[in-house]
């Protein structure tokens, strides 16, 4: 995701607003023909479901899950789900709290990467480190950018997908996470919220609004 942000604010920079515009159409396109090229047979049908084909088999459809006694508390229905699922309903759940966890903790990575950062370059003081040469870079904590890009609020949740995918492997297969990213799951009102926040920071509506101010 971060690579797509990065490949249209260049192409606003240097290409100019319109053809951002047209390229952001072209993706915002992309799935909707994705969509329609569907050859796999679906693992729920829209006749057992009630709505819409679910091609991956999870999460279960709702209507599958077994019935409970009418009198069943909440944690008796969870239970009785998560049993029916083998355990994947408390395993990706565990990843989706994960995932809020680390939300929060995304400041306190962020100040400790700077940390981190600060004693290395007090460490290559104490070793009288120079720049020998003017293409040379000074090196970088490897640790303080881990903790940095573990602070990126941004990229959150897409570290926590990879193991939301080995769940989802252990528990049922690689083509049902395939089938659940490329037909069970739609990215187009995402993709179209970056899309206009890219088109936003262009450089184009900038000098606009200083014109404007």
């Amino acid at each position: 995701m971060s690579c797509i942000c990065h490949f249209f604010k260049v192409l606003a920079r240097r290409a100019g607003l319109l053809t951002a515009v047209v390229a952001a159409v072209f993706f915002l396109g992309a799935p909707a023909g994705e969509a329609s090229a569907r050859t796999a047979a679906p693992a729920y049908p829209a006749a057992e479901v009630g709505g819409e084909s679910q091609y991956s088999h999870f999460p279960i459809p709702l209507n599958q899950y077994n019935p409970v006694p009418p009198d069943a508390s909440l944690y008796q229905v969870l239970s009785e789900r998560n049993k029916q699922s083998g355990g994947f309903n408390l395993a990706v759940t565990l990843v989706f709290f994960g995932a809020i966890i680390h939300t929060f903790l995304a400041g306190r990575f962020e100040r400790y990467s700077h940390k981190l950062a600060l004693r290395y370059k007090e460490k290559l003081k104490e070793t009288n480190f120079r720049v020998m040469h003017p293409e040379e870079r000074l090196p970088v904590s490897f640790a303080s950018a881990i903790f940095h890009f573990l602070g990126e609020v941004e990229a959150v949740f897409g570290i926590w997908l990879i193991p939301f995918m080995f769940v989802c492997w252990k528990y049922y297969s690689f083509e049902d996470f395939s089938a659940y990213l490329n037909y069970d799951c739609s990215f187009t009102e995402p993709m179209f919220v970056m899309i206009i926040m890219i088109i936003a920071s262009s450089p184009a509506l900038f000098s606009s609004w200083r014109n404007m101010s």
